[in-house]
């Protein structure tokens, strides 16, 4: 019989987007969120994780909100009042971080956005490779949401975001179409690229 060690964290964790749809959908970040993080569901798995998040210390974006107009407000107001220590991002191919496609404003709060063409796409391979069934809005926190972090770990992997990176590392660019150059106005940035991400490559 193997033994593993708990570990106890102490955390609060604020999901950054989640698609607009039902929560029952398991493709969204509430569905992920319940079999992969939290605890009582983990100790299930095989093996089970050494590292539980409280599901109470976890918060999603309930994009499915029959008023969802308050749903959002109410995440604002969280926001508002929690200090995010590390904001880790993704990175899109047209360079959105979080949900913040292309034209969101720098100052946006937490707002309802219309996925690009090709974020959709991208997206596909969680929905069967069909676009058809991918969520065409999402909930996101905004870009000054973002920005108000103490940190910020930027994940890049894959050559479709090798553009965008090399718009955010090498050249001047702050500007509204390309979102993640905005973090050149962050004191505090990690990124982490894998080979193919490299623009230097």
């Amino acid at each position: 019989m193997r033994i593993i060690p708990k570990t106890v964290i102490v955390i609060t964790r604020i999901n950054i987007s989640e698609s607009l749809t039902v929560r029952i959908d398991p493709n969204i970040t509430f569905s992920i969120m319940w079999e992969f993080a939290f605890a009582e569901t983990k100790i299930s798995r095989d093996p089970p994780s050494a590292i539980d998040i409280d599901k109470n210390n976890t918060h999603v974006p309930d994009a499915s909100a029959e008023n969802l107009n308050q749903a959002l407000e109410n995440y604002q107001n969280e926001l508002n009042n929690t200090t995010i220590d590390v904001q880790i991002l993704g990175l899109g191919g047209n360079g959105h971080i979080g949900f913040n496609e292309p034209g969101t404003p720098f100052n946006s709060g937490v707002h309802v956005i219309d996925l690009k063409e090709e974020t959709i796409k991208a997206n596909s391979r969680f929905f069967k490779n069909d676009v058809n069934l991918v969520p065409k809005q999402a909930v996101t926190m905004g870009i000054n949401d973002i920005m108000k972090a103490k940190h910020i770990i930027l994940l890049a992997f894959g050559k479709e975001k090798k553009a965008a990176i090399k718009n955010l590392i090498d050249s001047d660019i702050v500007d509204e179409s390309i979102p993640c150059t905005v973090l050149k106005k962050h004191p505090s940035v990690y990124v982490l690229v894998d080979k193919e991400a490299d623009f230097r490559n």
